[in-house]
C-alpha cells in the first residue's frame, strides 16, 4: 500500500503537467489505505492523499477548474474501488452468516415456545403434582376427600392437555414479518448516491464555469438536477426486485437530457452519455446495453474530436469517463446483490423458522402431550381404585406426581431436541402404564450403549406408541418386542381391542419424520381388531440383544 502510493505521488510530481496525469493511482492508494489501516491513521492517509492533488495542481499552476476535476476524480476513483471493495466483503460475509443464522433462528424459536409452555403450563403442573402426593396422604384416613382431589386432578391434566395442543397448532400457525425480507442494503445505495452525484456533478460545475452564459447556467442546472434524479432512481436497486415502474419513460428523458445540452455545453458535458450508459446496462439486457454503451463512448470521442481537441485528449476523457460509467454500474449491480442476497438471508431464515415450528410442535405432541394423556390415564384409573385396592390406588397416584414432575422437566429443557428423555424410562414407564391398565405382554428390556441420537427417537416412538395403544383400543394384550443385531435395531409394538382408527392423525405421521431423519424405517400393519407398528433403526453395535422380561 505504501509503495502503491509512494509510485502515484512520484509519477505526479515527475511530470511537468498534469493535463494528461491521472490521478486515478493515487484514488486507488487512498482507498487501500482507507481498507487496510486502522481507524484514525486510513482516515489520515486518505485525507492527506486527496490533499495532495491540489498542492500538486498549485505546483503545475493548474486552474481552478482542473484542480476541481482532479479531486473530483479521487473521490470518485476511491469510493467506488472502496464501495465494491466493502460490498463484495459483505456479501461474502453473508454467505458465512448463514449457518450462524440458522442456528440463531432456531435458538431463539425453541426458547419463545418453552417460555410459552412455562407460563401456560408449568404451575398447573407443580400444582398436579402437589395435589397427587396429597391424594396420596388422604388414601388411608379419607378415601373420599381422595377422590375429590383425583377429580380435581383429571380436570387439571386436561385442561393442560389442551392447552399444550393449543399452543402447538396456535404456533405452527404464527407468520413470519415481511418487513425483516424487505430490509435495504444502505451503505450500498449511499455509494450509489454518492458516486452518481461525484459524477455528474462536476459536468455541471464544468459547464457553469467553461461557458458561463445564463441560458447555460439554467439548462446545466436543471438538467443536472434530473438527470442525478433520474440516475439514482434508475441505478438503486427497488424494495421489490424488478425495474422502477416506468422505466422506459424516464430512460428516454435521461438520454435526451444526457445529448440535448451538448451543442450549449461543449465538452463540459460528454460525462452525461456515459452515465446514461451505465443505467442502459443496469436496466436493459446486455445484448442490447452494452453494444450501446459502445456506441455512445464512439459519439463521445468523435465530439471530443469535433471540438478541436487532441486524439490524446479525447481517448483520456474515453478511458475516464467510460472508468466512471463502469464504476456507477458496478456499485448498482453490487447493491441489487446485496439486496437479494438480504432476501435471500430472510427467506433462509424464514424457512428455518418455519422448519423448527414444525418440528417443535411435533415435539410438543410427542412429548408433553403424550406425558400429559398419561397422566389423564393414571389420574382416572387411580380414581377407579379408591375404595377396591387402595395400594393400587397409591401406586398410580406416585406414577401422577412423577409424570407431572418429568412433564415439568420436559418443559424446561424444551429448547433442545427431544431433551430429558431416556428410552430406558420410557420403556419402564410402558411397563408401568400396561401394567396399570391389566394389559398384558411382554415388554423386552433395553439394549446398553445406544448411541444418543437413537436413544431419543426410540424413546419418543415407544411414548406415543403406548399412548396409541391407550387412545385407539381396548387392549387386553400388548407387547413391546427389542430386537437388535450388529447393525440393525427393531422395535415393535403389537395390540389387540382396535376401535378406531389408528395411524390417521400426526403422531404416526411425526413418528415416520423422526425415524427416517436418522435413516431408519416406521411401518405400520393392521387387523379386523389388531394394530402393529415396526421401527427399523441402522446402527453398530458389538454386544447382545435385548432379552424379554
Amino acid at each position: 500500500m505504501a509503495v502503491q502510493l509512494a509510485i502515484a505521488l512520484s509519477a505526479a510530481l515527475l511530470l511537468n503537467s498534469t493535463q494528461f496525469f491521472s490521478v486515478g493511482l493515487i484514488g486507488y492508494g487512498a482507498a487501500s489505505a482507507w481498507l487496510i489501516l486502522r481507524r484514525p491513521w486510513s482516515w489520515l492517509v486518505y485525507a492527506l492523499s486527496a490533499v495532495s492533488i491540489p498542492a500538486i495542481c498549485l505546483y503545475y499552476r493548474q486552474s481552478t477548474l482542473d484542480t476541481f476535476w482532479w479531486i473530483n476524480n479521487l473521490l470518485i476513483t476511491s469510493t467506488g474501488f472502496i464501495g465494491i471493495s466493502l460490498l463484495v466483503e459483505s456479501i461474502a460475509g453473508l454467505h458465512r452468516a448463514r449457518a450462524e443464522l440458522v442456528r440463531m433462528t432456531i435458538a431463539s424459536e425453541g426458547q419463545q415456545l418453552r417460555e410459552d409452555l412455562r407460563a401456560e403450563l408449568k404451575t398447573r403442573l407443580a400444582s398436579l403434582s402437589e395435589r397427587a402426593d396429597e391424594a396420596g396422604r388422604l388414601l388411608a384416613t379419607a378415601p373420599a376427600a381422595a377422590r375429590d382431589q383425583l377429580s380435581v386432578i383429571v380436570l387439571s391434566a386436561r385442561a393442560a392437555l389442551a392447552d399444550a395442543r393449543r399452543i402447538a397448532g396456535d404456533y405452527r400457525q404464527r407468520s413470519w414479518p415481511e418487513a425483516e425480507a424487505r430490509t435495504k442494503p444502505r451503505t450500498a445505495n449511499l455509494l450509489v448516491i454518492v458516486h452518481s452525484t461525484l459524477a455528474t456533478g462536476y459536468d455541471v460545475v464544468y459547464a457553469i464555469v467553461h461557458r458561463p452564459a445564463p441560458l447555460v447556467v439554467v439548462v446545466a442546472l436543471a438538467a443536472g438536477t434530473v438527470s442525478l434524479t433520474l440516475i439514482i432512481r434508475h441505478l438503486l436497486p427497488p424494495a421489490n426486485g424488478v425495474r422502477p415502474r416506468g422505466w422506459r419513460a424516464t430512460l428516454a428523458v435521461q438520454a435526451v437530457l444526457a445529448f440535448a445540452p451538448l451543442p450549449l455545453t461543449g465538452i463540459a458535458w460528454i460525462g452525461m452519455p456515459m452515465m446514461l450508459a451505465a443505467t442502459m446496462i443496469v436496466l436493459m439486457p446486455v445484448r442490447i446495453a452494452f453494444p450501446a454503451m459502445l456506441l455512445i463512448a464512439v459519439a463521445d470521442c468523435a465530439f471530443v474530436l469535433s471540438t478541436g481537441s487532441s486524439l490524446l485528449l479525447a481517448s483520456y476523457y474515453l478511458a475516464a469517463i467510460t472508468g466512471f460509467a463502469l464504476s456507477a454500474f458496478c456499485l448498482a449491480d453490487l447493491a441489487r446483490v446485496a439486496l437479494r442476497l438480504r432476501t435471500a438471508r430472510a427467506e433462509l431464515a424464514w424457512m428455518a423458522r418455519t422448519q423448527e415450528r414444525v418440528r417443535l410442535s411435533k415435539d410438543v405432541h410427542d412429548l408433553v402431550s403424550s406425558g400429559l394423556s398419561a397422566l389423564v390415564m393414571k389420574a382416572e384409573l387411580a380414581r377407579v381404585l379408591i375404595g377396591t385396592d387402595g395400594p393400587g390406588a397409591g401406586r398410580e397416584l406416585e406414577d401422577v406426581a412423577a409424570l407431572a414432575v418429568r412433564s415439568a422437566r420436559l418443559i424446561d429443557e424444551f429448547h433442545l431436541p427431544g431433551a430429558g428423555l431416556s428410552f430406558a424410562e420410557e420403556v419402564a414407564s410402558a411397563r408401568s402404564i400396561l401394567g396399570s391398565a391389566g394389559i398384558t405382554g411382554p415388554v423386552d428390556a433395553v439394549p446398553d450403549r445406544l448411541p444418543a441420537t437413537l436413544d431419543t427417537v426410540l424413546a419418543i416412538v415407544v411414548r406415543e406408541a403406548i399412548a396409541n395403544v391407550l387412545r385407539h383400543s381396548e387392549a387386553r394384550h400388548c407387547s413391546l418386542r427389542i430386537e437388535s443385531g450388529r447393525d440393525l435395531l427393531q422395535l415393535t409394538v403389537a395390540n389387540d381391542g382396535l376401535t378406531s382408527a389408528a395411524g390417521g392423525g400426526t403422531g404416526i405421521g411425526n413418528l415416520r419424520a423422526r425415524v427416517e431423519a436418522v435413516g431408519g424405517s416406521l411401518s405400520t400393519e393392521r387387523s379386523a381388531d389388531a394394530f402393529r407398528l415396526a421401527v427399523v433403526l441402522p446402527w453398530l453395535r458389538d454386544g447382545a440383544v435385548g432379552g424379554r422380561t
